[in-house]
């Protein structure tokens, strides 16, 4: 056992861990961060090039938290010198007199959140290749965007480790033992600290059984795919492609989420905000795809899967696209979200909130 002790050891390097690990390090405190697998790593909720950042929420909690969460990126990609976010809007689509969708635009009209509400009859104008459906309601949050995943955890590891910090991958924790300082066997060492913070995302219960604490807590997969655009660039970043939000979908029970194609050229993510779902093989449903293929002809995606098993959420997903695709556009002409925005999340932070009808979670 190192006579080294810690001032805190936070355990689980994804982004939750690895910011947290970060801050404790910014604030003199001497820290130690621990991951099971080699970095970097597929395993956990933290992996990949993109995710949505945006204040469009129900709740107002959630707008209140965004706000500084937009702040602290802004400052992240400052102490960076790294881009770590694209603005690119995202579009919310859902029943116009529907409960969420209308508690969606009062929250943001209470919030005052930059916001471009679209009518049916301007919205071809704005979003080319998706249909409205009758009955739905569309609006614009124009300062969501992605977030580039990946880059922003190795970004935060960097600046944790230059602030002192001391990562130590490929060791699982096999032991926990508290008391005055907080004892941590990993499969590699021992380690003592005077506090810890446990960020292990589904191994966290495990994690807890040496403390004696228990959680409800309930690990869920969420399935993503991705869809190939027939013409390339479709619904690409650079055609001011929208991130997006089907609220209540009459293809299916779950709202569905997607993000133009960016992080692998010509392949737009989509998912359902669908929790563990059971997985269907494709054995078991021999005619699932001749029905696919049958929905989705015409449209100006194909249906892209990389594993042998397809879950009801992209089922539903795909029936959804089929039905908000057209056929007869085929490039994106947005007004509303600039083509290359200039502006980096600093300056996009400045401006919030004085022209809802200008460009751009």
């Amino acid at each position: 056992m190192s006579s080294e002790v810690f001032d805190c050891i936070v355990i689980g390097a994804g982004i939750q861990g690895s910011c947290t690990a970060y801050q404790l390090a910014k604030n003199k405190q001497k820290t130690l961060l621990l991951e099971q697998f080699v970095l970097p790593h597929s395993r956990g909720s933290s992996h990949g090039q993109t995710r949505v950042i945006r204040k469009t929420y129900e709740e107002d909690f959630y707008i209140q938290m965004m706000h500084e969460s937009y702040e602290l990126w802004a400052q992240l990609e400052r102490e960076a010198g790294v881009e770590l976010h694209r603005r690119t809007g995202l579009l919310v689509m859902g029943p116009e007199n529907g409960e969420g969708f209308s508690r969606l635009k009062a929250t943001m009209q209470k919030h005052k959140i930059p916001t471009v509400f679209l009518e049916k009859q301007e919205f071809s104008q704005h979003i080319p290749n998706v249909n409205l459906a009758d009955g739905n309601g569309a609006l614009i949050d124009t300062f969501a965007g992605v977030l580039y995943a990946d880059r922003a955890l190795r970004a935060v590891q960097r600046l944790f480790q230059s602030c002192g910090g001391v990562i130590k991958d490929g060791e699982k924790v096999i032991d926990i033992r508290p008391g005055v300082e907080v004892t941590v066997t990993t499969g590699s060492g021992v380690y003592r600290g005077r506090s810890l913070v446990i960020s292990a995302g589904p191994w966290a219960n495990t994690l807890l059984t040496h403390t004696g604490l228990q959680l409800p807590l309930k690990v869920v997969k969420i399935n993503v795919c991705y869809w190939k655009e027939k013409i390339p660039g479709t619904y690409s970043v650079g055609q001011s492609f929208p991130c997006f939000i089907e609220m209540e979908p009459k293809e299916g029970e779950y709202d569905i989420y997607g993000l133009p194609s960016n992080e692998y050229p010509g392949l737009m993510k989509c998912a359902c905000m669908c929790l563990s779902r059971c997985v269907t093989t494709w054995a078991a449903r021999p005619n699932r795809m001749s029905e696919i293929n049958r929905r989705i002809e015409g449209t100006s995606i194909f249906w892209c899967v990389t594993s042998p098993a397809v879950s009801l959420g992209w089922c539903q997903c795909l029936l959804w696209w089929r039905a908000v695709c057209t056929r007869s556009r085929q490039t994106i002409t947005s007004s509303l979200i600039p083509t290359q925005p200039t502006a980096t999340s600093s300056s996009v932070l400045d401006s919030q909130a004085t022209d809802s009808s200008s460009a751009l979670s």
